[in-house]
């Protein structure tokens, strides 16, 4: 093999020598050197390692502090629906109490809703007529006269059951 090489170099000139030569001298010197440079430049695998590390204990970390942020927004959300159902029952047992005093000022005032007409007697002259006489009693007529208050109680009764019936409906 050194025996071609030899003739291979003879055939050379003296010029192409020494640009060979020093080709094959940048070349073992690029061999030599380029794992001390890449050595120098990038970091040991512990160092990537340690990284790892701190960065898997720093997610760790975030999602435990998802978790408790998750957790207080439900009970915040269970707290302030649990006010808003309270509220609710509040206004309606409101509603009940307003509804009951308007039936019952109905019921205290309910004389007033009847009128009582008695039929009419004709008075003739030459007679003289008695009032509540045991032989003669007039005809009695009852009616029941709707009031403005008695209108107004009904549409204020119709409202609270409107009310009512939308937060049921809520």
């Amino acid at each position: 093999m050194f025996k071609y090489i030899a003739e291979i170099i003879g055939k050379l000139t003296p010029h192409q020598r020494l640009v060979g030569l020093i080709s094959i001298l940048f070349a073992c010197v690029v061999i030599y050197i380029t794992p001390t440079i890449v050595k120098a430049i990038s970091n040991d695998s512990s160092v990537y390692k340690k990284e790892i590390k701190d960065k898997n204990k720093r997610i760790t970390e975030l999602d435990l502090t998802i978790d408790s942020l998750d957790n207080r927004i439900r009970v915040d959300q269970r707290k302030c629906t649990n006010d808003l159902a309270a509220q609710g029952i509040e206004f309606n047992n409101m509603l009940d109490d307003i509804l009951s005093d308007v039936r019952s000022g109905r019921k205290i005032r309910g004389d007033k809703y009847l009128a009582v007409e008695k039929a009419s007697v004709p008075v003739y002259s030459d007679t003289v007529q008695v009032l509540g006489d045991a032989a003669y009693s007039p005809p009695v007529k009852i009616t029941k006269v709707r009031s403005s208050e008695d209108r107004v109680l009904s549409k204020i009764e119709t409202k609270i059951k409107t009310m009512k019936d939308k937060i049921k409906n809520q």
